[in-house]
């Protein structure tokens, strides 16, 4: 059975099975699942008006104003039926609402983050706490992140944080097997722009076969989302409405995403990295793997790529200028902080413990580990400075397995409780009980550029501190200038144990530290630091002028030299089997079969491939034009038996537009032409009309177009159209194939 009439078919009954349960959900008042049951359909069919407009209904029931206006707008975009006078109104009467009217001064920020609640950990906060407070300094942010991840855990009270009707939009992940590696061979390559180390890379992964999984995720496993996300994302937003695009790793892939839709809808971009990439402290990575070289060269391209790099220390934005060779204006630091929010419902604790308490807040791995300062307790212990019953270390989070192995293992006076992951808020609620806070960074020289958000959360929460990390670490400069406590090397046993004591004594002598919340810890609160961001965003939208393209339409005289030189990889020179557009042209034959009494006019149809094949399937009732003198005198070579169907003609004043046909034919033309509205108008009313456009820029072209969306828009008020077919051409290029019949008015 041919694929496309099983896909048709597929989804014509997933529609009519769909049409059916939402019947019943909206009679039983099940919003939620209506909602539900909407997003799946619109998963599948992410352009189908009638669930787009239910699902806008639904958001106005709900008071979600914005998400409502915006898909009202989106279905004025792509629809012409007899819904749109309902659509206007609908538009017209949410322009009157007092939210929307704050919501259209906003700009909009895209924000591509993969890690975003219910996701919880860390790694969450800084974009979380972004999202909650940018709409205070005139940044709409629209979030895009990932449906059914692969990452723990999961904190679903950071969603109450996100402000009501903020647009999130899920794509889901998928997996990938060794039939996609080209794929991402592509995606890479056109990132890294190095010929010899991208064949390079496919030669080692080509050797590896059935192990190709620990060579093709050259940034993270989380790349699949990024090859969904760009492959999705031009029909779900509109991008003439986005201002800016902000991507945040972890994970890095988050960077490729940000890279493409910049290149592809030549808006400005800001790379935000929370940890540095090749010169992380935690990787330890094989300089000479093509891996790393791989990593290398894509961190240069994608930072000069972007617009402004941001870094959350100055160790690392020194790193970064210094390393890539960055003009210091490029990139600017704005660190981790605390929210005063989370805060408001924690309560002093009074009265003392009644076991010396020892808290660590967050996740443990790699050489974050905790073996040194329990050691140092231990010893303590055993020189009877500390009563093992008078003791509790609580180690709260994440920890890796062969770390808990050995917690457990050097836990000989059962002193230390274990707790799984609390929720963000549970989590500081519960720190503040404690007499001493334990911050534990690591010994590697490099990571005293690390700036982990859970410093200055224990700053806010003012209790005496113990870190452990490289000395003149930024971290420990932030502790003894807020006199929060003492930093110590992670192997320094003899200096965690005199700290440790010193803390355990005024525990035991019932004397508290009492620390101010001053102006040198107020500055890392959240908002302080979101408005920094809002300037950064000013900033970059101000000075973004885009690319320079030259988009003037051409004579026929380039076109007679892009003929005579055969074209990009000498497409033109090739039998049609052999071209790029070969896919394209196979499926509109298999439209072509399919109409009746077919008499096709092919404008623009250059040097006579398409018509090669259209004869080749035995259709001989055709005509071609092209303005290009060369390329019909190469189309009557190439179809000698019917050299009399091709003339050279100019489309918009032609009277041959006036001849019986019954289906116009425009292969990579319109793109080309100013007047393509015009020509389109001059085509019979009633004929079917095929004709393929592009989603990238090249010499020559006018215009391109990012999604569907964008051909609709353009397009649907003068074209019925039936259907848009998607042809990946590599590198994230795409050849779009429309199918449809002209107005008859």
């Amino acid at each position: 059975m041919n694929k496309n009439f099983n896909d048709k078919t597929k989804l014509t009954v997933h529609r009519k099975e769909l049409k059916d349960k939402l019947k019943i959900l909206i009679e039983g008042s099940n919003l939620d699942e209506v909602c539900n049951m909407l997003y799946e359909g619109l998963k599948v069919d992410p352009l189908n008006v009638n669930l787009l407009y239910v699902l806008a209904n639904l958001y106005e029931i709900q008071n979600e104003y914005i998400n409502a206006y915006v898909l009202y707008k989106k279905i004025s975009c792509i629809s012409r039926d007899k819904m749109m006078e309902m659509v206007k109104y609908k538009i017209s009467r949410c322009e009157d609402i007092e939210k929307i009217k704050k919501y259209n001064r906003r700009k909009k920020v895209l924000i591509i983050a993969y890690i975003f609640p219910p996701i919880g950990g860390s790694g969450v906060q800084r974009t979380l706490k972004f999202v909650k407070y940018l709409r205070e300094f005139n940044y709409e942010p629209v979030i895009v992140t990932v449906l059914n991840w692969k990452f723990t855990p999961e904190d679903h009270t950071l969603l109450c944080e996100i402000p009501k009707d903020i647009q999130v939009i899920r794509i889901e992940e998928t997996d990938i097997d060794n039939k996609y590696y080209k794929d991402f061979v592509d995606l890479y390559g056109g990132i890294v722009k190095d010929d010899y180390l991208t064949r390079q890379y496919e030669i080692e992964l080509l050797k590896l076969q059935n192990n190709f999984k620990n060579l093709i995720f050259v940034t993270d496993i989380n790349v699949t989302w990024a090859v969904e996300v760009m492959d999705k994302i031009g029909d779900i937003i509109d991008f003439d409405d986005i201002d800016l695009v902000y991507s945040t790793s972890g994970p890095y892939s988050d960077h490729i995403i940000g890279y493409y839709l910049k290149e592809k809808y030549k808006k400005p971009w800001i790379a935000d990295f929370r940890d540095e990439w090749t010169n992380n402290p935690y990787f330890d990575l094989d300089k000479q793997s093509i891996l790393y070289k791989m990593q290398r060269k894509m961190e240069n391209n994608i930072l000069r790529c972007s617009d402004k790099i941001l870094t959350v220390s100055e160790i690392s934005r020194g790193n970064y200028i210094n390393e890539f060779n960055l003009a210091e204006s490029k990139v600017k630091t704005i660190t981790n902080g605390y929210d005063e929010d989370d805060f408001k419902s924690i309560r002093e604790n009074k009265n003392r413990n009644d076991k010396f308490t020892v808290i660590f807040n967050g996740s443990l791995y790699l050489e974050i580990n905790p073996y040194y300062f329990i050691i140092a307790v231990n010893q303590l212990i055993q020189e009877k400075k500390i009563h093992r019953k008078k003791i509790s270390i609580e180690f709260v989070g994440k920890i890796e397995e062969d770390i808990l192995d050995k917690i457990i293992k050097l836990d000989i006076y059962k002193v230390i409780e274990v707790k799984s992951y609390m929720t963000h808020v549970d989590s500081l609620r519960n720190a503040s009980r404690a007499d001493l806070l334990l911050l534990i960074i690591g010994s590697d020289v490099r990571v005293k550029s690390v700036y982990t958000g859970k410093i200055f959360e224990y700053l806010r929460l003012c209790r005496q501190v113990i870190s452990l990390s490289p000395k003149g670490s930024l971290v420990e400069k932030l502790i003894l200038k807020t006199h929060r406590g003492k930093n110590f090397e992670i192997d320094d046993v003899d200096g965690i144990k005199d700290h440790t004591l010193k803390v355990y004594k005024n525990w035991e002598n019932n004397y508290k530290d009492h620390f101010e919340i001053n102006s040198e810890i107020e500055k890392y609160e959240r908002k302080h630091l979101t408005e920094s961001l809002a300037n950064v965003f000013d900033g970059v939208i101000s000075n973004f002028h885009g690319d320079d393209f030259d988009f003037k339409e051409k004579q026929s005289q380039f076109y007679n030299t892009v003929y005579k030189s055969g074209g990009w990889n000498e497409t033109y020179l090739k039998h049609y089997s052999e071209t790029h557009y070969f896919p394209v042209w196979s499926k509109s034959i298999e439209i072509i079969k399919g109409i009746d009494s077919i008499s096709i006019l092919d404008i623009g149809c250059g040097v006579g491939q398409f018509a090669n094949f259209v004869f080749d399937n035995g259709i001989t009732s055709y005509r071609g034009i092209d303005f290009s003198e060369r390329a019909i005198r190469i189309a009557k070579i190439r179809n000698d038996k019917y050299r009399n169907l091709f003339k050279v003609d100019n489309a918009y004043t032609s009277d041959i537009m006036d001849d019986e046909y019954n289906t116009v034919v425009l292969f990579e033309v319109l793109e080309h032409l100013n007047g393509d509205l015009k020509l389109i108008g001059r085509i019979k009313g009633g004929s079917n009309i095929i004709f393929s456009v592009p989603n990238f820029y090249s010499e020559g072209h006018v215009r391109w177009f990012n999604s569907k969306i964008d051909i609709l828009k353009r397009y649907n008020s003068i074209v019925n159209i039936h259907d848009i077919y998607v042809f990946n051409m590599g590198e994230n290029n795409k050849i779009y194939l429309v199918w449809g019949v002209k107005s008859r008015n």
